[in-house]
């Protein structure tokens, strides 16, 4: 479903009817929506046909089928500024996360090579031992 052609214009989209298609789409059946709702199947029905949605059920529904529902409100003027705002604030900590990712990851191929180096240290170490070993019996 692509959000947005959707989203743009809020006479264009109907949130009951985009939860209803999703659903559809990921095959969920009502009984199951219902009972995580915790509502029943006429409560289900008021919210395919309704045009807006409580916060909370938005949230559930959202989490259920993996999709951001609230993408569809963007163009709210307060809930875009909450977006955009956890966007600035979420932003560089994504980054800096990924800057340490990539630290530590080259610092794990790092420390496999001096693992490996040491490792066939040890080898010619043993070997040599072994040989010395060897010949002090003969």
């Amino acid at each position: 479903m692509d959000k947005s052609d959707n989203r743009q214009n809020p006479n264009s989209w109907h949130i009951g009817e985009v939860i209803r298609n999703l659903v559809k789409e990921k095959e969920i059946t009502t009984d199951v929506l219902a009972a995580y709702l915790e509502i029943s199947d006429e409560g289900l029905e008021e919210i395919y046909q309704s045009h807006s949605i409580d916060i909370k059920k938005l949230i559930k529904i959202s989490e259920l089928l993996n999709y951001n529902l609230f993408i569809y409100y963007l163009d709210n003027k307060i809930i875009g500024d909450l977006f955009e705002n956890q966007m600035n604030v979420l932003d560089p900590q994504i980054k800096n996360l990924i800057l340490n990712l990539e630290t530590k990851n080259e610092e794990l191929a790092r420390l496999k090579i001096l693992t490996e180096a040491q490792r066939k240290v040890i080898e010619l170490y043993e070997t040599k031992a072994y040989l010395h070993t060897d010949n002090q019996k003969k």
